[in-house]
């Protein structure tokens, strides 16, 4: 008879029943559930810094400090969700009610984020976007951890994860490309009271109305869509007596597993350093490369081409290559391509502002950037997956939200420690606030863009290194399933395997 923490078989009670056999509408459901996150992600990531610096009038420091109090907040919360969902017991199972409770207060939350009082003091905005933050990103996590949590559930299989994390991040990408491209073009328009779109604080209400009701319906969507799955998934381990301190104690032997460490601290060092060039991209394309929104809105469509590559190559290139190595391969792909335009342009190499050449290089730049972006990200969830297997080995327990709690802080670093060191960088160089394009110096653009690469380059090199030590294979993989009585294969169905 098993019990729980005996480290040679999982508890009884947490054995997957018969195979699940995803079909593709499934997939596609679960998939959109991941744009509600794609939307909050691409709104921190991109606009939320700009619009309370420039339109609303918060010094960018105090926007970046709220931004990352959320974000500390939230990594504290995230575990103790994850945890909660692992052992829940429901005839909802164990992920899905927190799925379809999330789904109002989120869309409630995003759209207020973006209605602050207006004839409010600084100290009061400050208090009001943290306090606003903190709620949302709660919610909007009481979705994602059970949400990305099914991933090691539906399928054991190497590759099949893969698969179904591409889903899961072609739709969180293009749901945010695609509302982004939206807002630049049709919501962030100038007009006489206001000449550059990007500073329009009525397209930013538009764009919070539709954002948040986008977020509202992805979410029932990806609920409604796996809930018939709900009889076939992993149920709880045996009831038991569990009290704050073993809770602890079984997060912290969870979280402590050394490959999981490290792509974790990997994730985290590539999403900061994107998340600091996307909070600085709307900047960039603004004040560096004086661009108008129509110029932006093209630009985001680069995403798009990007997220179709990403879904379509990065499967069969770990399959042939491994996950490992091939995700080591975009990560440094990722930095070079990022950082191309900004040294040609020090160097005085680059196309001038208002170039015909300008916009359609960014573009195919931003193409391969993304590509190699989301490619690392998709390979790095799905590593974590792999990892379920190799704790529940060595301690008797499937922790799935637990340790999918800690890889979502990897994308909410994006969000939360990207848009923090924006920030820091955009008060060490003395940007100015409610700045119009054309009126700060070239001096100061190029101060800004010299000190965000090396601060990028850092970064990269401590996640390359850590990449390097996550140790387990597909060989691994398959002798854990082995040594916990499952077939590699099993729960890998022809249309998910096809896939």
């Amino acid at each position: 008879m098993t019990r729980q923490g005996d480290a040679t078989a999982p508890p009884a009670s947490s054995a997957p029943l018969d195979p699940i056999k995803l079909d593709v509408t499934a997939k596609v459901s679960y998939g959109i559930g991941s744009i509600a996150v794609g939307i909050k992600d691409a709104g921190f990531k991109s606009m939320l810094l700009i619009y309370y610096n420039q339109v609303v009038g918060l010094p960018a420091s105090k926007v970046a400090f709220a931004i990352m109090i959320a974000l500390v907040i939230e990594a504290v919360l995230d575990p103790v969700i994850g945890y909660i969902s692992d052992n829940w017991r429901s005839r909802l199972g164990r992920r899905h009610p927190f799925m379809y409770v999330s789904a109002i207060p989120s869309a409630l939350t995003f759209l207020l984020l973006w209605f602050p009082p207006s004839g409010w003091e600084q100290d009061h905005l400050l208090l009001y976007l943290i306090v606003s933050a903190v709620i949302l990103r709660s919610f909007i996590a009481l979705y994602e951890i059970p949400s990305v949590s099914l991933v090691s559930e539906l399928t054991t299989d190497y590759d099949a994860r893969t698969s179904l994390m591409s889903y899961r991040y072609y739709f969180f990408f293009t749901g945010g490309l695609i509302l982004s491209l939206l807002t630049f073009r049709v919501f962030l328009q100038p007009d006489a009271e206001y000449p550059v779109g990007q500073l329009n604080p009525n397209g930013y209400h538009k764009y919070a109305l539709v954002a948040s009701a986008v977020m509202f319906v992805s979410i029932l969507i990806a609920a409604v869509g796996t809930h018939k799955y709900i009889p076939r998934l992993r149920r709880p381990p045996a009831r038991r007596k569990l009290t704050l301190l073993r809770s602890l104690k079984e997060m912290f032997e969870t979280l402590s597993h050394r490959s999981f460490l490290m792509i974790t601290i990997a994730g985290l060092c590539k999403s900061a350093t994107i998340g600091i060039s996307g909070a600085l991209n709307l900047f960039l394309f603004t004040y560096y490369w004086e661009l108008d929104s129509t110029e932006i809105a093209l630009l985001q469509l680069d995403s798009l081409f990007s997220a179709i590559l990403a879904a379509t190559l990065t499967r069969p290139l770990s399959r042939r290559f491994g996950k490992k190595y091939v995700c080591m391969v975009f990560y440094v792909g990722a930095f070079l391509i990022g950082a191309t335009p900004l040294l040609l342009r020090h160097f005085g190499l680059f196309w001038e502002n208002g170039s015909v050449n300008l916009v359609p290089t960014l573009f195919v730049q931003g193409i391969v950037f993304s590509f190699t972006g989301m490619s690392s990200t998709i390979l790095a969830q799905s590593m974590i997956a792999d990892v379920v297997e190799d704790v529940e080995r060595k301690t008797g327990r499937r922790n799935e939200g637990v340790l999918f709690s800690a890889g979502s802080l990897i994308s909410k670093a994006i969000s939360g420690i990207g848009v923090f060191g924006a920030g820091l960088i955009l008060t060490y160089v003395n940007f100015p606030e409610k700045a119009k394009p054309g009126e700060v110096s070239p001096a100061m653009l190029d101060q800004l863009a010299m000190t965000y690469l090396p601060v990028a380059a850092g970064l990269y090199c401590i996640g390359l290194f850590c990449l390097w030590q996550y140790k387990i294979t597909r060989e691994s993989h398959e002798a854990n399933l082995a040594a916990l009585g499952a077939d590699p294969g099993a729960q890998a169905s022809p249309t998910a395997a096809n896939s």
